[in-house]
């Protein structure tokens, strides 16, 4: 069995993940991983990477409103909701089966295409559900109980 090393996953100069393997994995475009196991203490999350001095060192700052930190975080969203668009690609094809569950998943995916313009921050960003996730099967009185909390929340019921 091979020896657990540990390593650094890194993107664009900044520590994504640290994790231990026996391997690094196949990279892809613009991430690198470096070993370091013989390093103390061992490189954090948000840690710069400087290649030359093969050492890290701590982010500028910890303020997650700082540019770098909202650039970070912002980059982390658009990749949520780049993953969550292409696993339903397949949905928009001309000879999806389902057209009713089509337009659900036209509708889910523009709101992952507005999410940029919706929210002010990237902390506040709720992504919407997918639709399969909706079709909660509930007894009657779970039903009773959903539409009463409804009702006593003031919101607008709608027949379905």
């Amino acid at each position: 069995m091979d020896k657990l090393k540990t390593w650094a996953e890194i993107h664009v100069g900044i520590v994504r993940y640290v994790f231990e393997a026996p391997t690094a994995p196949y990279g892809h475009a613009g991430i690198y991983y470096h070993d370091v196991t013989d390093y103390y203490p061992k490189p954090e999350i948000l840690d710069e990477f400087d290649p030359a001095a093969r050492t890290f060192k701590k982010p500028e700052s910890q303020d997650p409103n700082h540019p770098k930190n909202l650039q970070i975080a912002w980059n982390g969203v658009r990749n949520i909701r780049n993953t969550a668009l292409n696993l339903s690609d397949y949905t928009q094809l001309l000879d999806f089966p389902d057209k009713v569950m089509q337009k659900r998943y036209g509708k889910y995916r523009q709101e992952l295409r507005d999410l940029p313009e919706k929210y002010d921050s990237p902390y506040d960003v709720q992504f919407p559900i997918e639709p399969y996730r909706t079709e909660i099967k509930l007894t009657i009185c779970e039903r009773l109980q959903y539409v009463w909390s409804y009702i006593k929340s003031g919101k607008n019921i709608r027949s379905r």
